[in-house]
């Protein structure tokens, strides 16, 4: 196995462990809603595990796959410095949880009120960022790594998010504040998705891999577009961006966009292979 697959088996294994940690956490949720339990478990433990199980399961795990399939399309060697950075993170993470905290549910990005449990986070988004910030500076003439780098564009873009809404909105309001790396991230997710989708469309019905500008474009578009949330801090009182329907509206319309494309341009390729391909025996 050489230095790229190493490094992406090793990325797909913190991810493994993120939604075994979160998937434990699912069951003391269940549990902790039953009758037999429900009236011993103080409030603040329930919320900080349901805070744990979303930070590990929308964040940690996806993150990680989405940064292992970024790391294996574009052939790159990721630093090592990264994946450490990410698993202190993980532990972090994991401490705070046990540790005394407020826990804080929003969407997105949920966190418990800690120092600990703050500095998961940022270890593990500087991890990713040292991860994939050699995509920004490769050429990536082939489809599937310029998708890869479009998706490093677009968790540039999440890191942009959450400095700007801290700034601009502040932690009074962190539903607000954390609302736009929250959606930026959405880009993230989708592009891996199609990044994913394309590469198990070329192994599994022996296409050829494909240089459609579609493709190219749709890329672009994500991680374009994943700066919108970015730009809609800069209204005079962000502070109820959540509440805004309409802009709420328009970016699920943005990110449906690429989404859309890319499936389109996945079935003719699909129904484009041989039939013993679409069809095996």
């Amino acid at each position: 196995m050489d230095a790229n697959g190493r490094g992406v088996v090793e990325w797909v294994r913190l991810s493994l462990a993120a939604a075994a940690t979160a998937g434990v956490l699912a069951v003391l949720i269940t549990g902790g809603r039953l009758p037999l339990f429900a009236h011993g478990i103080p409030p603040e433990a329930f919320y900080k595990t349901l805070v744990g199980h979303v930070t590990f399961s929308l964040v940690v795990w996806l993150l990680g796959c989405s940064t292992a399939v970024a790391l294996h399309l574009s052939c790159l060697r990721p630093p090592t410095s990264g994946l450490r950075l990410a698993a202190l993170g993980f532990g972090c993470l994991l401490a705070g949880l046990a540790l005394p905290g407020r826990p804080v549910v929003v969407d997105y990005l949920p966190f418990v009120a800690s120092p600990l449990y703050w500095a998961g986070y940022l270890f593990l988004a500087f991890g990713v960022l040292l991860a994939l910030a050699p995509l920004a500076r490769a050429a990536c003439p082939e489809t599937p790594r310029w998708g890869a780098r479009c998706l490093a564009l677009a968790y540039g873009a999440t890191l942009l998010g959450a400095v700007v809404g801290l700034l601009r909105v502040g932690g009074d309001h962190p539903q607000a504040a954390l609302w736009g790396a929250g959606h930026a991230l959405q880009f993230v997710y989708v592009t891996a998705l199609a990044l994913a989708w394309h590469a198990l469309a070329e192994a599994g019905w022996r296409i050829a891999p494909t240089h459609r500008s579609p493709v190219r474009t749709a890329y672009a578009l994500s991680g374009l577009l994943a700066f919108l949330p970015s730009l809609l801090y800069l209204a005079p009182d962000p502070s109820g961006m959540p509440d805004w329907s309409l802009k709420n509206a328009a970016l699920g319309l943005g990110l449906s966009v690429p989404t859309l494309v890319h499936l389109w341009v996945l079935v003719q390729r699909i129904r484009s292979a041989p039939p013993a391909a679409r069809w095996p025996s």
